[in-house]
């Protein structure tokens, strides 16, 4: 079997969500690839925002990123020769990128069967965006839900949006959560040892495009009766000096260990989130999530058992006062969301896929 990897690939060591994602399954196809017979290539384009990107390379542009790992950058008439000469079996979308368009609507040059993953959905997310719509994008999503063999979604509740956005009922479909890569270092559990204060975090990521919350967590924990806290937000930064709140840069996985080893708590906002893998990632590390429904990883977290899901501000007023005055066994609840992240390796997640790839060729 041979598949084809069509996204962004960025020689970067701080990845967005689908980055890490399309890595992250390129890299344990390639070490499934020992074991099966599959053959796997991941394949980049000339995005504008790369120093070597002109018209003519967006168009015919070679750059071979790693020969040996089978990485290319191609510009979008290369892609097209690349996919016609080696006759791929599967072409996998695993992130919607405009150059896409291109591959789509000349398909019928080769007969690889398309899947896509989609993590998002372009037409909801418009509103939260601080620039006018995209009728490329929005152009792109209905092609790739229409012309592509198989749609994968990363939460139901994804899909479910989906259906209601547009109007249509998905039924050849299939969701495949996103992963973590498991901590090879030993869990630390003294944290939980009557600590002085508890620590949260949030991540408010790098694009400021869009609104993840961080207003709403602010005004919470304004209203919590107990100090014994500090909320750690890693990305954007905005005018704040309570001393409690604390601001990080973004980070590499390499740094996860000695930041998470006395962070307690790993909390998202009320705006609507596919999967964050960053909380799958922060699980990894023992931390505790405090998810709102509103959120696909809340799909597979069992409510005060391996972390907690609310639904309103009150609800989640009422828990982090609950938490602070040592209500719940919070050192167990840590341990069952260790083990649940342990679940979902990215090895796992990869062999999902692959089923997948199996079923469209058969």
């Amino acid at each position: 079997m041979k598949v084809v990897l069509l996204g962004r690939f960025p020689q970067t060591s701080i990845l967005s969500g689908p980055q890490k994602f399309a890595f992250e399954l390129f890299n344990q196809l390639l070490y499934l690839s020992k074991e099966f017979d599959i053959n796997v290539y991941a394949i980049d384009y000339f995005f504008k925002e790369l120093n070597n990107s002109n018209f003519f390379t967006r168009f015919f542009g070679k750059d071979i990123i790693d020969e040996n790992l089978r990485i290319f950058r191609f510009g979008w008439i290369r892609i097209l020769l690349f996919l016609v000469n080696q006759k791929p079996d599967i072409i996998h979308i695993v992130a919607v990128e405009r150059y896409i368009v291109y591959i789509l609507l000349l398909r019928c040059f080769f007969s690889a069967k398309i899947l896509v993953t989609f993590h998002s959905s372009l037409k909801y997310e418009m509103h939260k965006r601080k620039y006018n719509r995209k009728y490329k994008d929005l152009l792109l999503e209905k092609l790739l839900l229409k012309g592509s063999d198989r749609n994968v979604f990363v939460s139901q509740l994804l899909k479910n949006l989906f259906e209601k956005t547009y109007g249509i009922t998905l039924s050849d479909s299939t969701i495949i959560h996103n992963g973590c890569k498991p901590d090879s270092k030993p869990n630390i559990t003294n944290k939980w040892d009557n600590p002085d204060k508890y620590n949260f975090v949030f991540y408010s990521g790098f694009n400021d495009n869009i609104d993840r919350g961080l207003d709403f967590l602010l005004d919470v924990f304004t209203e919590i009766n107990n100090e014994r806290f500090t909320l750690h937000i890693i990305g954007n930064r905005i005018d704040n000096d309570k001393r409690n709140i604390q601001f990080h840069s973004l980070m590499t996985p390499s740094e996860f260990f000695d930041f998470f080893i006395d962070k307690h708590f790993i909390i998202k906002s009320i705006t609507f989130d596919s999967f964050p893998i960053f909380v799958l990632e922060a699980m990894n590390y023992s931390l505790i999530p405090i998810i709102n429904n509103n959120a696909g990883i809340s799909e597979i977290i069992d409510n005060k058992i391996n972390g907690f899901i609310y639904n309103k501000k009150e609800e989640l007023i009422n828990i982090l006062n609950l938490m602070l005055n040592n209500h719940f066994d919070l050192e167990n609840i840590s341990q069952k969301s260790l083990s649940l992240a342990k679940n979902y390796c990215w090895e796992t997640i990869a062999n999902q896929y692959l089923k997948e790839y199996e079923l469209l060729i058969k």
